[in-house]
């Protein structure tokens, strides 16, 4: 292990438990602790939220000292409890199970069992292993989740939808073994475009991919789905000694209030199909 990687691997993380609201968050997701002071809340702007059906106004801050992680209660009182226990303020340890309202969060500081436990069930169930990119089941919940904040919070949300031209043509010249390493560079070339925050995901059977784009109007969407498919097509990947010439048809929209996911998601892959009827390494919105 690098020392890069020990100090990811001892970093403070929230695991979701249990949800009180059991489709808008995944169960096993982990928002990692990257800052000394984080919000969880239904209420305020939050990096963690906490999806309710109740009025109530759940709002709990993490702080970090030298001593380690705390928790303290800004929402309603007695909607907090540690480990069982109703608790306004208190210290956090390795393994605590913090519970604000309904909902259950598992506190971990990756020093124990319990942390690669987690990683690796969080692996086998949401990461495509070949690319490391999200999985479409990672996706689904992801973009719900991120709906139901939108609608919320009154904020943007953008998606974008990319399938690779022409794949089947790449793996007819170059073999599989080729086309494997194509959709590799492909996928690597937009994870260093997207931002922190965004969520990239393997949505087809091999080369059909998504990014959700949370706070992000339209207009800024299209201009970074115009900058992944201009890179992709004028970098050629290399494979072996040969050169792999790949584009992207690219489709995008923005989330409207009242539409539904899957309806969202079928209106974004059909301008990525308008894309490829229009003569393929396009971006249409």
């Amino acid at each position: 292990m690098t020392k890069e990687n020990e100090i990811e691997h001892r970093g403070a993380y929230l695991i979701l438990g249990k949800p009180e609201l059991p489709n808008s968050i995944e169960i096993g997701r982990r928002f990692d602790l990257d800052s000394d002071k984080v919000w969880i809340s239904n209420q305020r702007e939050s990096k963690i939220p906490v999806p309710t059906s109740t009025d109530k106004a759940y709002t709990v801050m993490l702080s970090k000292d030298d001593e380690g992680w705390s928790f303290e209660n800004h929402g309603q009182s007695g909607s907090t409890s540690l480990n069982g226990f109703l608790s306004e303020e208190k210290r956090l340890r390795d393994g605590d199970l913090l519970k604000i309202g309904g909902t259950v969060f598992h506190f971990l500081e990756g020093i124990g069992v319990l942390s690669g436990i987690y990683d690796q069930l969080f692996r086998a169930t949401r990461l495509d292993l070949q690319t490391g990119a999200y999985n479409k089941a990672h996706f689904n919940a992801s973009l719900e989740d991120w709906i139901n904040l939108s609608k919320r919070h009154k904020q943007s949300l953008s998606l974008i939808i990319l399938d690779i031209d022409h794949f089947g043509k790449v793996n007819t010249n170059y073999g599989h073994m080729g086309g494997d390493a194509a959709i590799k560079q492909v996928v690597d070339r937009i994870h260093k475009r997207a931002r922190k925050g965004d969520v990239f995901c393997r949505i087809g059977n091999g080369e059909e991919f998504a990014l959700i784009l949370p706070e992000t109007p339209k207009e800024n969407a299209v201009l970074l789905a115009e900058i992944i498919r201009q890179e992709i097509a004028e970098e050629p990947c290399p494979y072996e000694d040969r050169l792999i010439s790949i584009t992207v048809s690219i489709g995008v929209g923005e989330y409207m209030e009242g539409l539904a996911k899957d309806d969202f998601v079928k209106s974004v892959d059909s301008r990525m199909y308008e894309a490829k009827n229009a003569g393929r390494n396009k971006v249409v919105a």
